[in-house]
């Protein structure tokens, strides 16, 4: 199963998010956790008091020319999209076939958007 993180995630963030689940499959199911190719400018979300740097947050494309992704936001804008859509076309290459895709936030969104291409070839 190919899994694609959300918003500013990482592949390890969601491997380990999903640490119960892949306990629960056991050696039934392989996992491939691909990592967005882009990496979220810092700022964009405040630091708590005391909080300790985040690992960098990945994005798989922004709908702001100052590569950040805002939900509320309405836009026409997909920053970075294509480069993400050619570099998970080489992880299927590389890593697949796949039986199944699983996202996550910005990664369902993804995934359906990938399931819709398909449907056009």
């Amino acid at each position: 199963i190919l899994a694609i993180h959300g918003y500013y995630q990482s592949a390890t963030i969601f491997r380990t998010k999903l640490g119960s689940l892949r306990k629960g499959f056991k050696s039934k199911i392989d996992f491939v956790f691909a990592d967005a190719p882009h990496i979220v400018p810092p700022g964009q979300f405040a630091k708590e008091e005391g909080e300790e740097d985040a690992a960098e947050g990945k994005g798989w494309w922004f709908n702001t020319e100052s590569h950040y992704f805002k939900a509320i936001e309405p836009s026409d804008l997909s920053v970075c999209y294509e480069d993400s859509l050619k570099y998970i076309e080489k992880i299927f290459e590389d890593e697949g076939p796949f039986d199944g895709i699983l996202g996550f936030s910005q990664g369902a969104s993804f995934v359906s958007l990938l399931c819709a291409l398909q449907q056009k070839k």
